[in-house]
This record gives structure tokens, C-alpha cells and sequence, in this order.
């Protein structure tokens, strides 16, 4: 549906308005920065760098990551995102746009990464044995961090293609670019996810975008 010259121009005036808002306070976070950082380990650079180098591709297609391979690398402002938090509620889920809440849902972010959005829901909870089990089976180091840079220099050197591999794309794109942490690793409660269901993309891991 068109919108008319007068319902447009409603719009460009928010959008003039917004700006100012925002440029007006950017001078003041420009302070603030200097004593108050935002740390994040999110890298859509370092992720995209690494894509060109696995060439796995089908593989990544079967578990529903395709989408993952069209990440372009993009510089993340923190000034943007320090604005863009300051106007988002956590409890209801929604960002002050216009000063109006806007909505934010799954579907969202999984059409942001082209993700599944739907099926079985992320297990993040389980007891030691079954960790210690999964670890076993992927490869991966029981306890301590499952550090971000190890997988990606594993899934870059791997020559075959099998559930180990798999499960590492997985961890990698939520500890580098859908769930990341402040320290370079990756959550190890997602490894409880990390079943036969989740390489035949059955997992709903649009959820974890938001």
C-alpha cells in the first residue's frame, strides 16, 4: 500500500525529530563513554572473515544457518547501541520508537539471520553427565570455557564434514554473532542443544536473537 504525500510526510518529520534527539544526545554519551563502556565481543568483521575461509556450505545449510553466510561485515557502533538499549524494556519486550513501543519478536531477529523460527524450543538446562556426554561427542573440552577462537580455528582447519563440525558452527554463531558473551566464549549451557534435533534444523534458534 502507497502512502500519500501528507501520510509521508508525518513520517519524514519523526524522522527529523529522531535525529536531532539523537544527535543532541550523542554529544552528551560521548562523555559518558569515557567512564562507562560497552563491552561486547559481537564481530559480524571477524565472522564474515571466517565464513570465506570454511567452505562447508552445504553442510551449514542443512542445520538452517544458510542465512549466516550472507553476513556482511559491518562496523557496530557502540554509541548506536548504547542509544538503542536506553529505549529498550526488557520485561515487555519492546523498543521507544517515536515515543511509541514498538514490538520486538522472535520472528525479528530470525528474519534478521534468516533462522528457523519455530520447532523445538533451545534447551540451555541438563545435568553433568549429559554434558559430559555431548562434550564427548562433539569434541569439545568438559569443563572450563569453550573459548570462541578455538572454534573458529578448528571449523577453519576440519577437513570433513560430521556432527563434531556441526555442533562447533553452532556454538561459534552464538558465541560471535546471535548470543555473545563478554569474554570470547561461548555459553556452555547451549551445548545441551546440541542433539541430532539440531543438525536437522529442528531447533527453534530464533529465539535466542532476542
Amino acid at each position: 500500500m502507497k502512502l500519500s504525500k501528507s501520510e509521508k510526510a508525518i513520517y519524514k518529520n519523526h524522522y527529523k525529530d529522531d535525529l536531532a534527539i539523537y544527535k543532541a544526545e550523542r554529544k552528551t554519551d560521548k562523555v559518558k563513554e569515557k567512564t562507562c563502556q560497552l563491552n561486547m565481543r559481537c564481530s559480524p568483521w571477524r565472522f564474515e572473515r571466517a565464513i570465506k575461509i570454511i567452505t562447508k556450505v552445504d553442510a551449514i545449510k542443512d542445520i538452517g544457518f544458510g542465512g549466516m553466510l550472507r553476513v556482511k561485515q559491518l562496523r557496530i557502533r557502540k554509541g548506536l547501541c548504547h542509544w538503542l538499549l536506553k529505549r529498550f524494556n526488557l520485561t515487555p519486550c519492546t523498543m521507544a520508537i517515536n515515543n511509541r513501543p514498538v514490538n520486538v519478536l522472535e520472528a525479528d531477529g530470525a528474519s534478521i539471520f534468516s533462522l528457523n523460527n519455530g520447532g523445538m524450543d533451545v534447551v540451555t538446562l541438563g545435568d553433568y553427565g549429559t554434558m559430559s556426554k555431548m562434550c564427548q561427542k562433539l569434541n569439545l573440552n568438559v569443563k572450563g570455557e569453550i573459548k570462541v577462537k578455538i572454534l573458529e580455528e578448528e571449523l577453519i582447519t576440519r577437513a570433513g564434514v560430521d556432527d563434531e563440525l556441526k555442533g562447533k558452527f553452532i556454538l561459534y554463531c552464538l558465541g560471535i554473532l546471535l548470543c555473545p558473551c563478554m569474554r570470547e566464549s561461548v555459553d556452555r549451557k547451549f551445548v545441551y542443544s546440541l542433539t541430532e534435533n539440531a543438525f536437522a534444523s529442528n531447533i527453534n534458534w530464533g529465539s535466542v536473537t532476542i
